[in-house]
């Protein structure tokens, strides 16, 4: 698709943090507005974005080109079905691509 990518990162709990006031086992702290928190989804994508960014302004000589939209869609995968699912999706996409609103004919 040239007009966005997918991908399924996969992440691999390597902390616990015991919560104070419960017995539960709660994952580390979400990522705070000027705090990155390394392996957290909004550090990966963010990372990623920024790489192929320089890549491309080093590639290109070009500084002003907006290649990256602001957010992005970070569905939950819950389980073998969730991914098998999104997985299908992955692969169909660029065969749907002449049915895209962006696509150029």
């Amino acid at each position: 698709m040239p007009n966005h990518i997918h991908g399924i990162i996969h992440l691999i709990q390597s902390e616990i943090v015991q919560h104070p006031f419960e017995n539960v086992d709660l994952l580390k702290p979400l990522e705070q507005f000027g705090s990155s928190i390394p392996g957290s989804i909004p550090t990966i994508i963010r990372s990623f974005k920024s790489s192929v960014t320089q890549q491309h302004q080093n590639l290109y000589r070009d500084y002003s080109t907006k290649l990256w939209q602001r957010n992005y869609y970070d569905p939950i995968i819950r389980g073998e079905t969730d991914l098998e699912n999104i997985h299908e999706y992955i692969l169909d996409n660029p065969r749907k691509w002449a049915e895209d609103e962006n696509f150029l004919r």
